[in-house]
């Protein structure tokens, strides 16, 4: 029941600490494909996201939207080296993601420095980039920033801005070096996915938006539409059913302690209702009396509690099983707990002892 108690506490920790990088909140995502778009040249396919787009924005609650090349963040692996001017890093296969102007405002992007994506690369010719904290950091011998070059594919593209951290898979591990380029650049990519940041609850309006999708004078195939926090929460499936399961046998646990330590006081407070009835008569207050209560069961608590603690955590590190940190606040929290509840389960055996008539707590001396 400790080691239960004990991942409980880790998993919330780690759930409060979930940090994806992007806002997935008032987010939308279509996954989409645009028919025959392999037999469609680059310049009529920029004018059919651009069509789709603008059928997105037509609806009120729409506030950006934008596609996506290559999945919301993850992004696919380049097969071309990437090379940064100046820096020894060898980085073959960068992930790298190909999207719409405003993409950063729809998805929600932090800005480190420079600035996102907008209607400067709606248009073919140039080549901009936008790369994470994690790119610059693989770079960092060659001082990235906005308006270095960088050459991918053949071509030279100036980062025009960069952007925190942002992942949805592994949200727990350190990112990989991306890069987000313009789909308007880059001839041969197709979208795989609409994004659309609302004003109004996602969950209401995906549909919506899916259905306006299917009524688009693009001929498109519509698939899965989901919120962004469908998304995020679908990544922490495992984390949530191990914090699930380790709570209810967690909460178990806590109330059978709760309850032992009631019925241990019960029946030392029992062999003491004498004494206890002379202090009362002598004036002492409640809270004596509750104090008096709480040293019967002070020391077999702490000791109780130490030596839980330690057996579950050396069984959690046996065995293998669940994801316990190794902060030592996990244990702090857990002990905590276990300690409040077993002293306000206390009150009730005092409160009884309290509420009998005074001339049966003496009649026990």
């Amino acid at each position: 029941m400790t080691a239960s108690l004990l991942q409980m506490t880790a998993g919330v920790k780690r759930l409060l600490r979930t940090e994806v990088g992007f806002d997935p909140g008032k987010l939308v995502v279509v996954d989409v494909q645009v028919n025959n778009a392999a037999r469609i040249t680059p310049e009529r396919l920029f004018q059919e996201y651009k069509v789709i787009t603008s059928e997105v924005l037509a609806l009120p609650f729409v506030k950006d939207a934008s596609v996506s090349g290559c999945g919301l963040l993850t992004g696919c692996v380049g097969m071309t080296p990437v090379i940064v001017p100046g820096s020894l890093a060898k980085a073959p296969y960068i992930q790298r993601n190909y999207v719409g102007p405003d993409y950063g405002a729809a998805l929600g992007f932090t800005l480190l420095s420079g600035r996102m994506f907008d209607r400067r690369e709606n248009q073919a010719g140039a080549c901009s980039i936008m790369v994470n904290d994690s790119f610059r950091q693989k770079f960092s011998d060659a001082d990235v920033h906005p308006g270095t070059t960088v050459i991918i594919e053949g071509r030279q593209c100036a980062i025009v801005g960069i952007i925190k951290d942002a992942r949805l898979n592994n949200v727990h591990t350190t990112a990989e070096a991306e890069l987000f380029g313009s789909i308007y650049q880059m001839p041969g990519w197709s979208i795989s996915q609409i994004v659309a940041r609302v004003d109004k609850d996602p969950a209401a309006v995906r549909d919506t938006i899916a259905a306006k999708l299917h009524q688009s004078t693009v001929p498109l195939t519509v698939g899965l539409a989901s919120t962004g926090s469908q998304l995020v929460l679908t990544n922490l499936v495992e984390e949530l059913l191990i914090s699930r399961l380790a709570a209810l046998f967690g909460v178990c646990g806590i109330s059978m302690a709760a309850v032992a330590v009631s019925l241990i006081l019960s029946f030392r407070l029992q062999l003491r209702e004498g004494e206890i009835g002379v202090r009362v008569a002598l004036g002492a207050s409640r809270t004596a009396i509750y104090s008096l209560a709480i040293k019967e069961i002070a020391i077999p608590l702490c000791t109780g509690i130490i030596a839980g603690l330690m057996l579950a955590a050396l069984a959690i590190n046996k065995s293998g099983v669940g994801f316990l940190e190794e902060g030592g606040d996990t244990y702090v929290y857990s002990g905590v707990l276990i300690a409040t509840v077993a002293l306000i389960a206390g009150i009730i055996p005092v409160a009884r002892i309290l509420g009998m008539p005074l001339s049966r707590l003496l009649r026990s001396t």
